[in-house]
């Protein structure tokens, strides 16, 4: 007799994992911080089931997180297809397409969005789209329609006695980068009838020195103005409002933020400086600040009260210092940008001021001088805002010089200085003035060497 002994050479039976022990092991890894192990295993579980919202969620998760952002777009536009009631794939999907310029493709899937939500929210993220791709009269249109609070400046009066105006507007916490044609649309049709200084350096990144500079036409160390808040400019410095008061201008002051408050001495000359806003904001925040919107609507009102022929108005906007919150619809147009969205709405609003002056007959009146405090550093070189370090960021800034009548523009090279400002305008009214650290910019010899202090 034989006899047959057979041996099982496999004890037990492999069965093939079910998605939910898939996706199990893949969290673990994920909390080991296996990224690419984690993401092998959800693309596979995405070629299996390429519609379930938790294997999609996860997946385009991990590839923006190992920065595989293309092939998270695809995966966040096959979520918004899964479900297109939640917000949660449009959010980041407008954030990597911001990102990349797609900014006509977004408003093309925003519009899909708010046809097949019909909520406020995919509403707003439509408006948002299509204020970021340049269309802000559509996007107005839209907000009215809905019901949405439009803020619209009163209109400038026609004054015929009036025969010449000076505007001084300084932007806050402003960079040079952030001028172009898709944040900045009203500055770059100001530049294009205006001289354009591209090399026009701040004296300082603090918002009191560089104001007072401007003022005095003097460098911190000799107007003695170094800091915010603890120092004041000294009653015997002689400003522009003062110097112009000998030659029939009366001034008027618009400000934006308590850094430029009158107790710090920045009001010397000044026929009116409004400062007198609400102390604290709703927050308790110090200080205490007001959007370009409410400055400009004060300014606009003693304009149309305006009985002399001559006056000068310094108007200072606050908006793109920190904290970055963007009003609606800035803030759903730069999602990925709060600062650039409140330099879109700075924009926005001083254009239509400008566009108020010529419906009005006054801009051709007008001299009008745009120009930063400073910039900021947005985290380069280690510096989240401004105040401590001398780089480009926070040095380089915007001038923009704007005469009457002018229609074409003028870019000019020279390496030009807050201090400059003073003696500039001066000159072009034909005054004379004591030596200064600036200059007359129309009337440099050499080659010149501009100094910034913090």
């Amino acid at each position: 007799m034989r006899i047959f002994i057979f041996f099982l050479l496999t004890p037990f039976f492999v069965f093939p994992l079910d998605e939910n022990q898939m996706e199990k092991i893949a969290i673990e890894k994920v909390l080991k911080k296996d990224f690419e192990g984690a993401l092998k295993i959800y693309e596979e579980l995405y070629k299996k089931n390429p519609e379930k919202p938790s294997i999609l969620q996860n997946l385009s998760n991990l590839y923006i997180l190992l920065k595989k952002e293309d092939k998270a777009e695809e995966v966040l536009k096959n979520l918004i297809k899964t479900e297109p009631e939640k917000s949660y794939a449009y959010k980041i999907l407008r954030l990597l397409m911001m990102k990349k310029g797609k900014f006509l493709e977004w408003q093309n899937i925003s519009a899909e969005w708010y046809t097949k939500t019909k909520n406020e929210e995919s509403l707003k993220a439509l408006i948002g789209a299509i204020v970021r791709t340049g269309n802000f009269s559509q996007a107005i249109k839209l907000m009215k329609k809905n019901r949405f609070q439009v803020p619209e400046l009163e209109e400038i009066k026609e004054n015929t006695k009036i025969k010449n105006l000076i505007f001084l507007i300084t932007l806050d916490t402003f960079r040079f980068d952030l001028i172009g044609k898709n944040v900045t649309p009203n500055l770059i049709k100001l530049i294009d009838e205006s001289y354009f200084f591209k090399n026009a350096y701040s004296v300082s990144p603090i918002t009191l020195p560089a104001h007072c500079s401007i003022f005095t036409g003097l460098s911190p160390r000799h107007n003695g103005v170094k800091d915010n808040s603890i120092y004041r400019l000294k009653d015997e410095a002689e400003t522009l409002p003062e110097i112009l008061k000998n030659y029939g201008y009366n001034s008027y002051a618009f400000i934006s933020s308590y850094l430029l408050n009158r107790r710090f001495g920045l009001d010397q000359g000044f026929k009116a400086y409004q400062d007198n806003f609400i102390p604290l904001d709703k927050k308790k925040h110090f200080p205490s600040t007001r959007r370009a919107f409410d400055t400009i609507s004060e300014a606009i009102k003693f304009l149309n009260n305006l009985k002399e022929e001559k006056a000068f108005f310094f108007i200072h906007l606050y908006d793109t210092h920190a904290p970055y919150e963007p009003p609606f619809p800035f803030d759903e147009a730069y999602p990925e940008s709060p600062y650039k969205g409140e330099a879109s709405y700075m924009d926005f609003v001083l254009g239509n001021f400008l566009n108020l002056l010529k419906k009005a007959k006054l801009y051709e009146k007008s001299m009008i001088i745009v120009i930063s405090d400073h910039g900021e550093s947005l985290g380069e070189n280690g510096e989240p805002t401004h105040g401590f370090l001398l780089y480009e960021p926070t040095l380089h800034i915007p001038f923009i010089l704007h005469l009457p009548e002018q229609k074409i523009k003028k870019e000019m090279d020279t390496m030009a200085s807050q201090v400059d400002i003073l003696p500039t305008i001066l000159s072009i009214l034909k005054i004379k003035y004591k030596k200064l650290d600036g200059e007359n910019l129309f009337n440099l010899k050499d080659e010149r060497e501009i100094f910034s202090e913090t």
